[in-house]
């Protein structure tokens, strides 16, 4: 149907951006996985494997509308599960050999775990630090999360649809202008 407002939050994180639409119903509406693609002015976005999260009919003066959430496909992260130990102690505090991995490795095996191992920058991710962890039947994308804010690094998905290990703090320099919040929208009459 004809989109009357629409709304779009990134996120950083685990967690999926969101998109809400507000539109009038059409008959042919099928909520599926499929792909999002926000275009305004010369900008395009693409978001593939964007799942329908919910809809919601909702009855107004104006008639009917339909409201839909849909979320970029990180919603996939929440299933899944990992079982492994790293970097287990001995009782002097010595790393046993048999499960020793540095974080960038541990990051990987997440990743993996996760069905993003290909197409990944994780470089950021300390290859010096040893930290110990016991998942057991944990998702692994929150046990990435909580890897990567342990380490002071986050987890990005790109525009471009690569995910990205990221240290907080780095790169470029926000912008200087004084639009912090940008909104465009219209009114039927």
């Amino acid at each position: 149907g004809k989109i009357i407002n629409a709304s779009f939050t990134r996120s950083h994180g685990a967690s999926p951006s969101s998109c809400i639409l507000t539109a009038v119903p059409s008959p042919s509406f099928t909520p599926k996985i499929g792909r999002l693609v926000i275009s305004y002015g010369p900008n395009i976005m693409t978001f593939p494997s964007a799942a329908v999260e919910s809809t919601t009919l909702n009855v107004t003066d104006a008639g009917h509308l339909l409201t839909v959430k849909i979320l970029d496909r990180r919603w996939a992260w929440a299933y899944g599960e990992i079982s492994a130990d790293f970097n287990t102690r001995d009782h002097r505090e010595q790393i046993i050999s048999d499960n020793r991995a540095n974080a960038l490795q541990m990051s990987e095996e997440l990743l993996k775990a996760m069905g993003e191992d290909e197409n990944t920058i994780v470089n950021d991710m300390p290859e010096d630090v040893f930290p110990e962890a016991h998942w057991r039947v944990e998702n692994p994308a929150r046990a990435l999360e909580s890897l990567c804010q342990s380490l002071g690094c986050r987890i990005i998905l790109g525009l471009d649809n690569r995910v990205r290990i990221r240290r907080l703090n780095q790169g470029s320099q926000l912008p200087k202008q004084n639009i912090i919040n940008e909104q465009y929208g219209f009114k039927s009459p």
